[in-house]
């Protein structure tokens, strides 16, 4: 429970470390309306947490399904959500500099 837990809480802090101060350039109401739902330039931001919350997620229900060893299937979950969160890009400094959002007010410091 512990290993699911940090999974969880190392998605959570990778989003909220890359969107505080950066805004999506068009809101979800422009996306609806215009039909451009994905923006891949700030959306890219999202893709590491997702396959990192997938990896969490699907990995110990696969293990469950087959009847295999459920800890070994949360050991290898956590492993794959660490790696994902730590080794998937853009870096902060790339998003920082290339990512397509609008800079705005945000909780911590922007300016590293």
């Amino acid at each position: 429970m512990v290993l699911a837990l940090a999974g969880g809480i190392a998605v959570v802090l990778r989003v909220g470390r890359y969107v505080d101060g950066h805004a999506p350039p068009i809101s979800l109401r422009g996306r609806v309306g215009t039909g451009r739902l994905i923006v891949p330039g700030y959306d890219r931001v999202l893709l590491a947490p997702a396959v990192a919350a997938l990896a969490g997620a699907g990995i110990p229900f696969a293990f469950r399904m087959a009847g295999w060893d459920l800890q070994i299937g949360l050991a290898i979950s956590t492993a794959a959500t660490l790696l994902a969160i730590l080794s998937l890009g853009p870096t902060l400094e790339e998003w920082r500099l290339t990512g397509n959002h609008r800079i705005v007010a945000g909780f911590g410091p922007t300016a590293r």
